[in-house]
């Protein structure tokens, strides 16, 4: 198992943080079987409605390895936990689990509808 804090930007850098936890392990040939558990800390003062939270696989492959199912509502100064089993290219798997963090990103739409 792998915990480590993340960091997602908004306005400021720091409206948002969290960690991670890699459970459920399986290696299989040049794939990896993995349970994905983020947890986010919203610090930014609003509310979130259908927030999207997507993982997206490391440089140079550009590409999206998940995308999580839409925060109804996510209230300003609390954390919400979202967890997913992954199949992923074991090279990142190495690379989360040794070096890097997965690429996450919150996608939300503010109070005047943007994105």
């Amino acid at each position: 198992m792998v915990l480590v804090s993340v960091t997602a930007a908004a306005k400021d850098g720091r409206d948002f943080a969290g960690h991670y936890s890699l459970t459920n392990i399986i290696e299989k040939g040049g794939q990896v079987e993995l349970t994905l558990v983020l947890q986010f800390f919203n610090s930014s003062g609003a509310d979130l409605t259908q927030a999207v939270v997507t993982v997206r696989s490391s440089p140079p492959a550009p590409g999206v390895l998940a995308t999580f199912a839409p925060i109804k509502l996510w209230r300003g100064g609390s954390d919400v936990v979202v967890r997913r089993q992954l199949t992923i290219p074991r090279e990142e798997y190495l690379h989360w689990s040794t070096r890097t963090q997965p690429a996450v990103f919150i996608g939300y739409s503010n109070k005047d509808g943007h994105t």
